[in-house]
């Protein structure tokens, strides 16, 4: 028996494997044993209920292993009175243990995946991976699977997708559970939470509170935000459609991983105030991504009775995404029983984007009288708001990914560059 007592996560894991579950998920704050009991649900496979599995650890780039679980497994495994795989090894990709094979995989190696046929695996910060790369593994997955995170992002495919299965069983921890958590460990955590005295010791940070102390889903801040001043309890809201009022789209014709529109309402208030309403997004993807089937989906979600105006990319003018005609004019054919001689407010030029991100911020602080409210149904503009970070020249940094078989593409921004083209051109006459 190992010297420290199992963990709840740990319990949680064979009761869910008991049970029959197809996979499990380990929520929780930091020091919650989650990556503790994931070492320990692995050696009860290797020596109580496998002999030549094959099993699969993943985390979000290879390389992250050496700073993270590395030391986990050279502390966890001589408790079990076997040495780590690890000790004194610089790179290590795959080792045995009791007859078991156990590979570690990067996401940022999504070749590899390909045929990646297992009997477990386990997603050691699932937040931090692409969808497609646990697809690609449960597809393949014979027996079970977990996965562990801290909350760090508000919304995210693994909550929506995954959590919610019948089939998964989901367990949330915080340092509370886990009675060994040393006397440093805990006082680190507990001065994060915002009280008169942390204050004033300047060790407050709600941020950290709420997801590394209570275990609770939260905004990530890294200190390089674009959009720095988006706050998700401030700015997301329950507004919906208000009849009598006009429809505005914005269009971003980026068609991977999908195309992009967002849907908004502009209402102006009895004290003066315009409130931004962005109501809904449409994001298709193929064979849907294109200009002709957004707005198809427009008009079937949306009444346009009331007045509509469009707005977008500049270069739109110029390209199509899948007709002789340029995005705008397969717009105005589409809705053209819509169009008005004002409807369409895409410039000529597009705003240079390190004004777009001072004057976004600037709303998003009340500096000028515009409210932007978000609905939580808008997914990947919450995301975009919340993770696109900026690059050294100050423009929004757009990190590639890239799936097997596919060329790279984008995976952030495309709805945070319609929200960009509503507010620049709507509100132009703000803009000093």
């Amino acid at each position: 028996m190992p010297k420290r007592a199992i963990s709840p996560n740990f319990a949680y894991l064979t009761k869910s494997l008991d049970e029959g579950k197809r996979g499990a998920i380990l929520e929780g704050s930091s020091r919650s044993t989650k990556t503790w009991g994931g070492i320990d649900f692995l050696m009860f496979l290797c020596t109580k209920i496998e002999k030549r599995a094959t099993i699969i650890i993943v985390r979000e780039t290879y390389t992250s292993f050496k700073t993270t679980l590395y030391n986990d497994f050279n502390r966890r495994l001589p408790d079990y009175g076997i040495s780590s795989p690890f000790i004194e090894k610089r790179d290590v990709d795959a080792f045995w243990l009791f007859g078991n094979k156990i590979t570690l995989m990067g996401c940022d190696r999504p070749d590899k995946f390909e045929g990646a046929t297992n009997d477990y695996f386990w997603m050691n910060e699932m937040l931090d991976q692409p969808r497609v790369v646990f697809d690609q593994l449960e597809q393949r997955n014979q027996k079970f699977w977990w996965g562990d995170y801290n909350p760090k992002y508000h919304d995210h495919w693994v909550y929506d997708n995954i959590c919610k299965r019948d089939d998964v069983g989901f367990l949330h921890t915080t340092y509370l559970d886990n009675p060994f958590v040393s006397p440093g460990e805990k006082a680190k955590i507990l001065g994060y939470e915002p009280t008169p005295y942390n204050i004033e010791q300047g060790t407050a940070d709600e941020f950290r509170w709420r997801v590394y102390g209570l275990g609770l889903r939260g905004s990530h801040k890294t200190g390089s935000e674009f959009y720095y001043n988006f706050v998700y309890t401030r700015h997301v809201k329950d507004v919906e459609f208000i009849p009598g009022y006009p429809i505005h789209l914005s269009n971003d014709q980026n068609v991977v991983p999908y195309i992009s529109g967002l849907v908004g309402q502009i209402i102006e208030d009895e004290n003066g105030v315009y409130n931004v309403n962005l109501i809904d997004e449409i994001c298709l993807e193929n064979p849907r991504n294109n200009t002709e089937e957004v707005c198809k989906e427009l008009t079937r979600r949306h009444d346009l009775g009331n007045g509509f105006y469009y707005y977008g990319d500049a270069t739109g003018r110029n390209r199509d995404t899948r007709a002789n005609e340029n995005d705008y004019d397969i717009l105005e054919r589409v809705l053209n029983k819509y169009i008005s001689q004002g409807s369409c407010r895409v410039p000529f030029s597009n705003p240079m984007v390190k004004r777009r991100r001072e004057f976004i911020n600037d709303i998003f602080v009340n500096k000028y009288p515009i409210r932007v409210n978000i609905n939580p149904r808008c997914k990947n503009l919450i995301k975009d708001l919340e993770r696109l970070q900026e690059d050294p020249e100050g423009k929004k940094f757009k990190k590639k990914v890239s799936q097997a078989g596919m060329p790279s593409y984008e995976e952030l921004g495309h709805l945070a560059d319609c929200l960009d083209y509503l507010v620049m051109s709507a509100f132009e006459n703000y803009i000093q």
